[in-house]
């Protein structure tokens, strides 16, 4: 059996065209390719352009299991949190106050640079603020909260 036989591309020339054989946890398609396993659709972006991909293969259609070439394009880890971004699919990733867990706001980065700028060392003020030391070090580097 031929790897489109495994497609169905039933969907037309520009619906998602899902695989039909094993699957990952997270709807990837998997298939073996020698002594390898291999994701379905990077076979897919291979078989269509002549190539192996150099990056990433990222859905234009948010579907895993999606093989359709018109769907599938080259990005790095930097485009795919863009479009997990720009969908939506970053629920669990939130980012400052908008995450749930978060023990910091803007006013809190602001105290703590303000109270470092007075000579309270790292460690004491990731006590005061329960936060480990390198979160307080990203918050004076302006990594995290911007700067405050």
């Amino acid at each position: 059996m031929t790897f489109w036989e495994r497609v169905d591309r039933s969907a037309g020339e520009d619906g998602c065209w899902p695989f039909l054989g094993a699957r990952t946890a997270k709807g990837y398609g998997s298939i073996r390719v020698g002594k390898k396993t291999a994701r379905a659709h990077r076979v897919a972006f291979e078989l269509s352009r002549g190539r192996a991909p150099t990056g990433l293969v990222l859905h234009g259609c948010d579907n895993p299991a999606c093989c359709n070439p018109k769907h599938l394009r080259e990005g790095s880890n930097a485009d795919n949190m863009a479009d997990m971004q720009e969908r939506g699919r970053r629920k669990g990733r939130c980012l400052g106050t908008d995450n749930g867990r978060a023990k910091r706001n803007v006013e809190s980065a602001r105290a703590i640079c303000a109270r470092h700028a007075q000579g309270e060392g790292v460690r004491a003020l990731a006590r005061a603020f329960g936060v480990a030391p390198p979160q307080v070090r990203k918050v004076l580097r302006g990594e995290r909260w911007g700067s405050a």
